[in-house]
């Protein structure tokens, strides 16, 4: 939660009575969520961190027993010129060393805190490209992640997201559906 508040995402709360409780604090707000999953996840060892996302969004993740997290960053403010000369915000970016020799992957992180506010592909794609046009080329894996916002009806957003122009979206649940059309 520090990095919530550190990153200014904690913001500030409306009860009626003036109070709010933890944990209707945590419902309140997705980025105190995540802030405080990742935030505690980031202190595990880099083999074990590896192998909870791995079961969390599948086999679309490579498999390694070898793994460093090198670097992890909450809200990344990344220029976003190419569509709309503004800027974009993942919620978390995490770099992997994986592997010996180590090999890196990179992973964006969005995450929405039940069905709504839904996850969008227009939002990914504006993170892809960020990131791209920062970093170009640089020889790095990088994935998407998209936890929760995934709505009722799995089967149609399955459909609407299946060609990105990104490499891959794991999604929780979902199998992965490069673009190769």
């Amino acid at each position: 939660m520090l990095h919530a508040v550190a990153g200014r995402k904690a913001g500030r709360l409306q009860s009626n009575d003036g109070q709010v409780s933890w944990l209707a604090a945590f419902r309140m707000s997705e980025d105190l969520l995540t802030a405080s999953v990742f935030g505690r996840l980031a202190y595990l060892e880099g083999a074990v961190l590896w192998r909870i996302l791995r079961r969390t969004f599948g086999s679309g993740l490579p498999d390694f027993r070898v793994a460093e997290l090198s670097d992890i960053t909450f809200w990344p403010v990344w220029d976003d010129s190419a569509e709309t000369n503004g800027t974009v915000e993942p919620d978390v970016f995490l770099d992997f060393k994986l592997g010996d020799p180590a090999i890196s992957m990179r992973m964006i992180v969005e995450a929405k805190f039940g069905t709504y506010p839904t996850q969008h592909a227009n939002q990914w794609v504006r993170q892809w490209t960020a990131y791209r046009e920062a970093n170009g080329d640089d020889g790095n894996r990088v994935v998407l992640a998209a936890i929760g916002g995934l709505g009722k009806n799995v089967e149609v957003n399955r459909q609407s997201y299946r060609c990105l122009p990104i490499e891959c979206a794991y999604l929780r649940d979902w199998p992965c559906y490069p673009c190769f059309d």
